[in-house]
């Protein structure tokens, strides 16, 4: 074989082994480059989510009225919860805030003993959500502070559209707000279907007494008035905001509830 031949297949070789020795390192860095901006992306989300959290937060605690009458009052009716949505730096948020007192409350509910009865008036509020979650056994009578101990569900957007129970504050049902369904529910056995069509008439007809005052207005018995004043209330002392945000990955949820009782309030979060 020439040799000029073989220096030049050996200068070839030689060539294709820089080649891909270079293609390699390359390969590395543009991953690393791109692993790194990745990380970045990321960094930067999670700072927004922050911000967007720690803003829900803080209007939970000092803007709620501010925004809630006001969108209230655009909707020309009573409403437990108002929804919004914003756009941030190409990620989707979506709010939820609600009075979690116009909603029929599960600890309540099982507190008269009767577990059956409570599972059936809250599988009744469940029956026209699109796609509920189910409702799991619950054996003893504890103290409930969290969905995940009542619903098995799929998707946290199930847990985000209920919107007709609550496990947080008092207990009380603010009847100034609740809709007809949960009114029932709950005045099941003290108020008829005629009784609550009333409240709902007074409401509309701008009807703002007290507790009080709707019992004259209804022309209760005694023992309906006592039974009243142990399940309904005219204010609220606990409302929440679900934020959910969504990128082209993947999405988060957090929910933050502020409860005031005896003058004092705290904030619980939650987080899927």
């Amino acid at each position: 074989m020439n040799k000029s031949f073989e220096k030049k297949g050996f200068v070839l070789v030689v060539i294709l082994a820089v080649l891909v020795i270079a293609s390699v390192v390359m390969g590395s860095w543009a991953y690393r480059s791109g692993s790194e901006a990745l990380r970045a992306g990321e960094y930067s989300r999670d700072i927004q989510r922050k911000w967007a959290n720690l803003s829900c937060q803080k209007f939970l605690i000092s803007g709620f009225d501010d925004f809630f009458d006001p969108a209230e009052s655009d909707l020309d009716q009573p409403s437990v919860s108002v929804d919004m949505e914003i756009k941030l730096s190409g990620m989707e948020y979506n709010l939820k805030i609600s009075d979690e007192q116009a909603k029929a409350n599960i600890n309540s509910l099982f507190s008269t003993g009767d577990g059956e009865l409570a599972a059936t008036s809250i599988n009744s509020l469940l029956s026209d959500i699109e796609n509920p979650p189910k409702m799991l056994a619950i054996k003893n009578a504890k103290k409930i502070s969290s969905f995940d101990e009542v619903f098995d569900y799929e998707n946290p957007d199930q847990l985000m559209g209920l919107e007709r129970l609550t496990c947080w504050g008092s207990g009380l049902l603010n009847y100034m707000r609740a809709d007809k369904e949960t009114l029932s529910v709950v005045t099941a056995g003290v108020l008829s279907e005629t009784d609550v069509q009333k409240i709902l008439d007074l409401r509309a007809n701008g009807f703002e007494g007290n507790l009080a005052a709707l019992c004259q207005q209804l022309e209760l018995k005694d023992f309906q008035i006592a039974a009243l004043k142990k399940i309904l209330t005219d204010s609220s002392g606990c409302r929440s905001v679900w934020i959910k945000c969504q990128s082209d990955v993947r999405s988060w949820h957090r929910l933050y509830v502020e409860q005031t009782e005896e003058g004092s309030s705290r904030v619980l979060v939650y987080e899927w």
